[in-house]
């Protein structure tokens, strides 16, 4: 079926949808912070129930205009917003990070970097990868701290919960010893916010089929 592509028509096209197709791109909308994945599943079953196809920009459109009108943040938005507030805890004095760890849009576990619990934080005993002028990015044995996911991992481990099939928040993107464990907690997939310089890490977290994107607000990007 032909994609929609007037200008006034792609802000205004969902309301000539029928009302399931509708109902079922809402949900999409609210479970995705991606257009192109909203696009591509809304597609996938239009194809299947003969509603109308609609391009990513086109859903695009939409999703600002739902967005802007409720002021109602995507869940991306939500659990990537919890993951910077998480950050704030941490007393590392190189690089302040934030975990969360989601299941079907509820928390499991969160985690900040820091050094372990009940020692000394870095803040009182300085830091011993600058003392050692250990560049960011190598030697990750070498730190007295545990980095943000891997304390979101194990709290998950001290409270029994389970964290196959689950998605990551990171404000920054996971080293090659965060990405390790990510593989086998089972982690389905990590969001992550700011790039961080470890090739390994992506090489192994591509070779898992882990899922890896990079959040982009509703504002700028979908």
């Amino acid at each position: 079926m032909p994609v929609f592509r007037s200008v006034m028509g792609r802000a205004r096209i969902v309301d000539k949808l029928p009302e399931e197709a509708r109902s079922f791109l809402y949900k999409l909308i609210e479970e995705h912070g991606s257009s192109f994945e909203v696009a591509e599943r809304y597609n996938e079953e239009a194809s299947r129930r003969g509603w109308l196809r609609m391009s990513q920009p086109t859903i695009y459109r939409i999703i600002k205009r739902r967005r802007l009108e409720s002021g109602r943040p995507s869940w991306d938005e939500y659990f990537m917003e919890m993951a910077r507030l998480v950050a704030r805890r941490s007393t590392c004095l190189r690089n302040k990070v934030g975990a969360v760890l989601v299941k079907d849009n509820r928390i499991l576990a969160t985690g900040y970097n820091g050094a372990p619990k009940g020692l000394p934080h870095c803040s009182e005993t300085g830091c011993l990868r600058e003392k050692l002028r250990i560049p960011s990015g190598e030697r990750h044995e070498l730190c007295r701290g545990l980095h943000a996911e891997q304390n979101c991992i194990i709290q998950a481990a001290v409270f029994g919960v389970s964290t196959r099939g689950a998605t990551l928040y990171c404000t920054h993107f996971p080293c090659s010893i965060c990405a390790k464990m990510i593989i086998n907690a089972e982690i389905a997939e990590v969001v992550y916010e700011h790039d961080y310089d470890d090739k390994i890490s992506r090489k192994l977290l591509e070779q898992a089929k882990i899922k890896v994107r990079r959040f982009k607000p509703t504002t700028l990007d979908l």
